[in-house]
């Protein structure tokens, strides 16, 4: 809890197109302060875009009239449950089906648990658990093994010409935007799930900066390659659709890279999201200029962005796409800014950037007092639109948010990121207060030492990790090579972080690897390295 004033900074002078597409025409999102609910602008949408595409998947596409229907069609489904009172499951394939449940749920007025059909069945069953999920929408029989609850699997789409905008009346009563809405599960401290409410008016608040910052447009076509499990898969959701452009769905894991270069010359997109580990490895491939050249803003998430992952991703992309660095966390907005390769606010790092409107930025250091600008300290935000609480016991309960004691309706999150900040409303996040450690009492950044490997020619991707071993920690570099890579490359490299790097920054260990492990929206699996780790001595 923080128990003294912070010195709270906003960035109202830094637009949200800064640097950005400011000379792309587009509407507004709207003020989420006078927000109406998710299914009464998504069938205003739906009336005037009947005919439009508005979701694309491998296996087809809706409509607007048809994702309409289709919503419809379910939200009368759910309904049948009513002895299934309770939280609702989304255990789907990400697809067009995902889609149509996200919104079938709010017609229903029924809180939605946001789950991924490509996580090991033990840690759904964990979600499930920790949500007490009441009912599971499935595709079929197989995906409710999971958890002892009751079961919809949803019916195949029928995917048959221009059907009627009709269902969804405005009779209908409507869950209020700021009821809960949604659960996303994060890794919790215990190592149980932890599971974070969010109502509609808080993720309306994220469409609008997304929106606004990248002038999107009805012409847009959007694909983010990220679980829509997680907040940087679940936005995108919402954000297209009420917006009337064309949402491009990918299942990663599934149809790998291949599957993703064949989507995308199938169907050009202007806006692709991704973490940068993923979009440092796409940007190597020889067919990477062909498949990003219809894209204008290349949106990144989930990860530090670097310098160098700027300076490669200029190679491929064309000369005015745009690329827009995000950082923020399930519990919380965050920061968003259009990376420039001389950006000169950190000598590895893209700045995070400015705080989202309607949002503040503290930094505190070990004793909980204000950092001054240019000082290291804890990022902490504060904003009405945070999530609401944590899901406990079958209700949400205050759990890491804090309330402003000044304004109940703003609520504070401590991040656990260490960050700084320029004076003029620009933040850097140098990543987790566990993985900035001390060495032989030097303050050690895995980023500078990943940055160095990077530039190795032989060199496709690098992952450093920390662990703590009999008090002390070590450092363990994870590399993926080029191919034809020659033989005694740990060797080159150990060599080549001994000259650019100071001895305690050089792992002990070097780990080659065909490729590194990623959760299903093509995020690094830390936990999966370490483990990797560990049973490689």
């Amino acid at each position: 809890m923080l128990d003294r004033p912070l010195e709270w900074i906003a960035a109202p002078h830094i637009p949200l197109d800064f640097r950005g597409p400011t000379d792309r025409a587009f509407t507004p999102f709207g003020d989420p302060a006078h927000a109406q609910p998710m299914i009464e602008r998504l069938g205003r949408v739906g009336a005037r875009r009947a005919d439009h595409s508005a979701v694309i998947d491998d296996a087809g596409t809706l409509t607007y009239g048809q994702l309409l229907r289709q919503v419809a069609r379910l939200t009368a489904a759910i309904a049948q449950h009513e002895a299934a009172i309770g939280p609702v499951g989304i255990l789907l394939p990400i697809g067009r089906a995902y889609v149509v449940a996200v919104y079938a749920c709010l017609a229903a007025r029924r809180l939605a648990v946001m789950l991924d059909a490509e996580h090991p069945s033990e840690r759904n069953a964990a979600m499930i658990g920790a949500t007490d999920v009441k009912l599971l929408l499935t595709s079929g029989p197989g995906m409710a093994s999971v958890a002892e609850v009751s079961a919809l699997a949803l019916e195949p789409l029928d995917n048959v010409g221009p059907l009627p905008v009709a269902g969804l009346d405005s009779a209908r009563e409507l869950l209020d935007v700021d009821a809960p809405a949604f659960i996303l599960c994060t890794s919790g401290s215990t190592g149980a799930p932890k599971a974070i409410v969010h109502s509609q008016r808080n993720l309306l608040h994220m469409a609008r900066t997304g929106h606004d910052g990248f002038h999107f447009g009805e012409d847009d076509r959007l694909l983010a390659l990220s679980s829509p499990a997680a907040l940087g898969g679940l936005a995108p959701l919402l954000h297209v659709p009420l917006t009337g452009a064309t949402l491009q769905l990918l299942n990663l894991k599934a149809r790998g890279i291949s599957g993703l270069f064949s989507d995308l010359q199938r169907y050009p997109i202007s806006i692709l999201g991704a973490a940068p580990s993923l979009l440092r490895g796409l940007s190597r491939l020889p067919a990477a200029g062909a498949a990003f050249a219809s894209t204008r803003i290349e949106q990144t998430y989930g990860e530090p962005l670097t310098r160098d992952d700027v300076r490669l991703l200029r190679t491929v992309l064309p000369a005015k796409c745009d690329i827009r660095n995000g950082y923020g966390a399930t519990e919380a907005g965050g920061m968003s800014w259009f990376a420039q390769v001389d950006d000169e606010h950190d000598p590895i790092r893209i700045a995070a950037g400015a705080p989202m409107p309607d949002t503040e930025a503290a930094l505190i250091d070990a004793d909980g007092a204000p950092c001054a600008a240019g000082e290291v300290g804890e990022l902490v935000f504060r904003s009405r639109y945070a999530a609401l609480d944590e899901y406990v016991g079958g209700q949400p309960l205050p759990g890491s948010q804090q309330r402003d004691p000044d304004d109940a309706s703003r609520r504070i999150y401590r991040t656990g990121d260490l960050a700084r900040h320029d004076g003029n409303g620009v933040f850097v996040v140098l990543g987790r207060a566990d993985r900035m450690i001390n060495i032989n009492g030097q303050r050690t950044e895995p980023a500078e030492i990943e940055a160095v490997l990077l530039r190795q020619q032989e060199v496709e991707q690098a992952e450093v990790i920390v662990q703590q071993r009999n008090e002390s920690a070590a450092l363990t570099a994870f590399i993926v090579a080029h191919e034809g890579a020659a033989a005694g490359l740990q060797t080159r490299l150990r060599a080549a972080l001994r000259q650019a790097l100071p001895r305690h920054m050089v792992p002990a260990r070097i780990i080659l690897l065909d490729q590194l492990p990623r959760l299903p929206g093509g995020k690094l699996d830390a936990q999966a390295l370490r483990m990797l780790a560990g049973g490689d001595a």
